[in-house]
């Protein structure tokens, strides 16, 4: 059976022209893997069948029945209906939805795998490329201290049985700048015990963590990634803003043009462009920002299509 992705675009309206060409690309580049592209055929402007992309339109959908009928989202429903059929037992779940709506809507299906469920994303290194996996990102706004050995254990058999990393190695974030907290304490405590985990890394050293599997509260790694967003955003807008103003700066904005393609072929703007993905259930679900590239779509889907390959030895 080949390969299937699910793209849930119900959400998506003026963001449409951004994302849909990375869906177009993506298919292009791979005529093996079949994409189904689940929302109102009003909404997705170019996109039309083709001999691996399906659009299937929400609202000639035949009806559903079941605990599904629940599902208030109608581009939701649609799409875990088909999750649900066999042929697509296997297929991999990429939605513009929020984690909220995703995981109320997977509740009603399905009991997770994990008893502590969480959300990752995988990002490049900022100067050797290696990747990082990167949790929690909100599946739980509080988790217990215990819940981090859960994580680590579950991302360190992700990396080694889909991505082939042996030993993987495992750290936890902290803020920069201020003492650890009682919880942090706790949590570096019960992850000593844990075989390659190798200590701390400040939220100054995100980029470049040096490890595999990189643990932190969900409200501390997101503070740390929403400060790179804005800092990466005014520096571009900096850059603009003098070019217009400045031929000398416009003459060095040129000569920096190659090193700031390369900084965003890296980072893409965000630290979870690539997708944002869903660990503790059976089915494999990466979440997307509506406001990510074209590029970053595209990423994604690449991702996605790499779990579902036969597990590495």
């Amino acid at each position: 059976m080949g390969k299937k992705l699910i793209v849930d675009l119900g959400s998506v309206k003026e963001e449409a022209g951004t994302l849909i060409p990375g869906i177009k690309l993506f298919a292009k580049k791979n005529r093996k893997v079949e994409v189904y592209v689940v929302g109102k055929t009003s909404g997705m402007l170019t996109l039309t069948p083709e001999d691996n992309l399906y659009v299937v339109d929400v609202d000639t959908y035949e009806p559903i029945r079941g605990m599904l009928e629940n599902v208030r989202d109608a581009s939701l429903r649609v799409s875990f209906d088909r999750m649900n059929k066999e042929k697509f037992s296997e297929a991999a779940l990429l939605s513009f939805h929020g984690k909220e709506e995703v995981v109320e809507a997977l509740k009603t299906i399905e009991q997770p795998t994990s008893k502590a469920p969480f959300f990752a994303a995988r990002y490049p290194n900022a100067y050797t490329g290696h990747m990082t996996l990167l949790c929690d990102l909100g599946y739980q706004c509080q988790p217990k201290a215990e819940d981090f050995v859960e994580y680590a254990r579950q991302a360190k058999k992700i990396l080694e049985k889909r991505f082939g990393v042996e030993k993987p190695t495992v750290k936890y974030l902290v803020v920069a700048g201020i003492p650890k907290s009682p919880f942090d304490l706790e949590v570096l405590s019960v992850l000593k015990n844990e075989a390659d985990f190798k200590g701390e890394v400040t939220t100054r050293e995100i980029l470049n963590p040096q490890c595999d599997v990189l643990l932190g509260l969900p409200s501390v790694v997101q503070s740390a990634i929403s400060g790179l967003r804005v800092g990466i955003d005014l520096y571009d807008e900096y850059i603009q803003y003098s070019a217009e103003r400045s031929v000398t700066y416009k003459i060095g904005s040129m000569m920096l043009k190659k090193v700031l393609m390369g900084f965003h072929s890296g980072i893409d703007r965000k630290m979870t462009s690539g997708g944002t993905i869903l660990l503790g259930y059976a089915k494999t679900i990466f979440l997307l920002d509506k406001d990510t590239t074209t590029v970053g779509v595209r990423a994604a889907m690449e991702q996605a299509s790499s779990f579902l390959e036969e597990p590495k030895k």
